[in-house]
């Protein structure tokens, strides 16, 4: 598939007034390896100037009025004796680099295609560890362009930086910053755990999760080439890509390579798989793999169908169609996430950076929403679904809850989502309050018009009005039925707290402060829709 870095026209835009337009460049070193000229030019033929990186030169494209550099490798391509092998820099290349949309890592449809809709990559390949830098028209700034890095989510097992979801040429523009996407591993293939002295010295860990890290020593080393400022980073992740960002954030590897931290939808609830656990799983899934005895040569001759084939299963066994825990994730491999980790339940490992955490109100409806026997549940079965997605603990709440005129269904599907995103990263704010840690929270409360009624403002909404890239996500049902100045309002808003949050040391609401999170139970949180206001946690 051709690259979407093409000259289609864009409206211009202007920065949002609601978050100001000065920045503060507060963490700004003024380094960059050359400056770049000319980027305000997209005149037919005048392409955006080639970067030189540290393995070699790139080349972009003009799209939307940005600086489209796509599909860069970060790492080596981790095939043959490379697979289930930590992230090693790229070895380089001759000549100039230039790509059209990178491909998409291995992995299966989506539970979330039936909100998102499809997912656009240049094809599926293990050879994916690429990111695409997108960069803001004109000449960077004294001390050079903030720096977002996007990390996207999809439960570790699906989804890719590439995709056309997260073409960033209007947040680039509208953020003055220049924004990075990352794809990693996934799944298996990710998130599979050996112990030391199984495939090598070393034990195998959280692949996945090394492989963002090392997009953030990428963009440390190269990003000043493109006009960034290596010294103001800002890590951004949705949902799994959020749960990685704030373990890598706590990380002793890579907590130092980034300076704040957006956390949306992230499932805190979620713990890091213990490291005899995660052996346990591997073993077994090797063994449905047709491999007895693992051993390196085994493992790199296995087909990619057969581990997303094993994969699939290994993921239907361990539990129902959505689930606070999974046998393939994080796991506490006392290297980059620690037991003292903020993911893992602890203090963390260190005083925490500025982090922006947040959800959507009504998160676990995606799964659901399109289920009508699901809908159609009297309180009784509701009660016996929660018990089987929470266990006895969480059916005792539902039968004890109010209504408050929903419909048992709709109390249970809210309910998982509290217990599985907003109230554990409440409770990750007040972990982080303890230690001096600077944390602001959001709700996103704007809800989907889709003619089904029943997805409200549920997990992954929030992604396109971060982007503001509403062409792209034409084919989402989760957008059907959305008015355009309705979705623009609330895009500038989104983007306008996040913006303020990079630029400003003490955020403000309507002339107001934006409550940082003490120890204690949070007063109030920034509801986002239309506008933001200030409201009590509910």
């Amino acid at each position: 598939m051709r690259c979407r870095c093409h000259s289609r026209a864009r409206p211009s835009v202007h920065p949002p007034r609601w978050a100001g337009c000065a920045r503060s460049h507060r963490s700004g070193s003024g380094r960059w390896r050359h400056a770049v000229t000319g980027r305000g030019s997209t005149a037919r033929g005048a392409a955006p100037p080639a970067v030189e990186t540290v393995p070699g030169v790139v080349a972009g494209h003009w799209v939307g009025g940005a600086a489209c550099y796509p599909a860069i490798p970060y790492a080596h391509a981790p095939v043959g004796a490379m697979r289930w092998v930590p992230p090693r820099p790229h070895g380089g290349w001759t000549g100039i680099g230039a790509s059209s949309r990178g491909a998409a890592v291995p992995q299966l449809p989506s539970r979330l295609d039936e909100v998102m809709g499809p997912l656009v990559a240049g094809g599926f390949s293990e050879d994916a560890l690429t990111l695409s830098v997108w960069v803001p028209p004109g000449a960077p700034p004294t001390g050079g362009w903030p720096v977002i890095v996007w990390h996207h989510g999809g439960r570790l097992i699906a989804g890719a930086g590439s995709a056309q979801w997260f073409d960033a040429a209007i947040l680039a523009r509208r953020l003055d910053s220049i924004v990075v996407t990352v794809n990693y591993r996934l799944g298996a293939l990710g998130f599979l755990y050996f112990p030391s002295g199984v495939l090598g010295d070393e034990q195998v860990a959280n692949l996945g999760l090394r492989d963002q890290g090392a997009a953030w020593i990428w963009v440390r080393d190269n990003i000043s080439g493109f006009g960034g400022d290596p010294g103001n980073v800002t890590a951004i992740g949705q949902s799994a890509g959020g749960y990685s960002v704030a373990a890598l954030a706590d990380s002793p590897v890579y907590r130092h390579l980034v300076h704040r931290t957006v956390v949306m939808s992230a499932p805190m609830a979620v713990l890091p798989i213990d490291p005899d656990e995660a052996w346990a799983t591997t073993r077994a899934f090797m063994s449905d793999a047709g491999i007895e005895r693992i051993s390196r040569d085994a493992v790199e001759a296995l087909p990619v169908k057969t581990i997303l084939a094993v994969q699939a299963a290994t993921m239907k066994r361990s539990a129902s169609r959505v689930t606070s825990a999974a046998p393939i994730g994080h796991v506490l491999d006392g290297d980059v996430i620690t037991e003292n980790s903020i993911v893992a339940g602890g203090p963390g490992v260190a005083p925490p950076i500025e982090m922006l955490l947040g959800w959507n109100t009504e998160e676990a409806r995606a799964y659901w929403a399109f289920d009508d026997s699901f809908w159609a549940m009297e309180r009784a079965a509701a009660a016996q679904f929660v018990e089987s997605i929470g266990g006895v603990d969480l059916r005792e709440r539902f039968e004890g809850t109010s209504l408050d005129g929903r419909t048992p269904a709709e109390l249970a599907v809210d309910l998982f989502g509290r217990v599985n995103v907003i109230e554990p990263s409440i409770q990750m704010a007040q972990r982080r309050a303890s230690r001096h840690g600077k944390t602001l929270l959001y709700s996103f409360a704007h809800r989907s018009n889709h003619p089904c009624g029943r997805l409200g403002a549920c997990h992954t909404f929030e992604t396109p009005f971060l982007f503001g890239n509403f062409d792209d996500w034409r084919d989402a049902p989760m957008m059907a039925g959305s008015d355009e100045a309705t979705s623009e309002a609330v895009s500038r808003t989104l983007q306008g707290i996040v913006r303020q949050f990079i630029d400003e040391p003490e955020p403000t609401v309507a002339g107001r402060p934006w409550p940082v999170v003490r120890t204690g139970d949070p007063e109030t949180v920034l509801e986002v829709a239309t506008s933001a206001r200030l409201v009590p946690v509910s």
